[in-house]
């Protein structure tokens, strides 16, 4: 399915991964048919209930009666407590989930499954070129990556020029390594990086003061991946079979 860079694409590649339903492919289709066209992106890829570890989770014989009593007991500061959390996150915890909608519960799992599954074939695709050798070699089985992955909802929008223009830098002006910058009251990449760069945003990150300086991604505008984070997704972890007296 991945194959390595064409040359006379569009300078940059974008990799777009959508949450979507069966009910709703039509939302997707859109998506792929307006913004989602755009030169830079290279592959759409959509996920529904099929990649669920529970594809009838949202329609078993649970009624919607049981699965708020199973959500209820998530909302109440003593079933954190039990879990030996506390501090002021948990206010917020139990004050703000309040969505009770089955199907929507079901498919928050699917933002990990699906994610998942396409690092595992990035990452099959990669160790393919790189058993390739002289035929495909390292560089081009990098060009496998993309630029920046989107992870997104069905119903999101974005503007890819305009990720272009403010999250790569110019090729054209050899920026090859920017620094990040950060402002330190927004919270917001203000600086194009290279795509080699470890960076992961959102479309839209909102602060909330509830005791500690809290930032974090909002609703479905997406969020992005760039080459260098999913090199580090997908590099697996060894431990150094050290044990830490401290951990028992």
């Amino acid at each position: 399915l991945l194959q390595a860079e064409d040359p006379h694409r569009h300078p940059h590649s974008i990799d777009v991964l959508v949450i979507g339903s069966k009910n709703k492919l039509k939302q997707a289709k859109v998506q792929r048919e307006t913004w989602a066209s755009h030169k830079a992106v290279r592959h759409f890829f959509i996920s529904t209930e099929y990649d669920d570890e529970d594809p009838e989770c949202a329609t078993d014989a649970t009624t919607q009666k049981e699965f708020e009593q199973l959500l209820g007991a998530c909302r109440t500061k003593e079933f954190w407590a039990s879990l030996g959390a506390s501090g002021p996150l948990i206010n917020y915890f139990t004050a703000s989930h309040l969505i009770t909608n089955k199907g929507w519960i079901c498919t928050q799992r699917r933002f990990i499954t699906s994610l998942t599954k396409l690092i595992k074939t990035y990452s099959e695709a990669i160790a393919t070129a790189q058993e390739g050798g002289n035929q495909i070699g390292v560089s081009a089985s990098e060009s496998l990556l993309p630029d920046y992955l989107i992870f997104c909802d069905d119903d999101t929008y974005v503007d890819i020029d305009y990720v272009i223009r403010k999250m790569m830098p110019s090729i054209e002006e050899g920026k090859e390594a920017a620094a990040v910058a950060f402002n330190d009251k927004k919270d917001v990449v203000t600086t194009a990086v290279s795509p080699n760069t470890p960076v992961i945003t959102a479309g839209c990150r909102i602060r909330i003061p509830i005791g500690v300086s809290w930032t974090f991604p909002y609703g479905g505008y997406g969020t992005f991946f760039s080459r260098g984070s999913l090199r580090r997704l997908i590099h697996p972890l060894r431990c150094n079979n050290i044990i830490n007296n401290n951990d028992g």
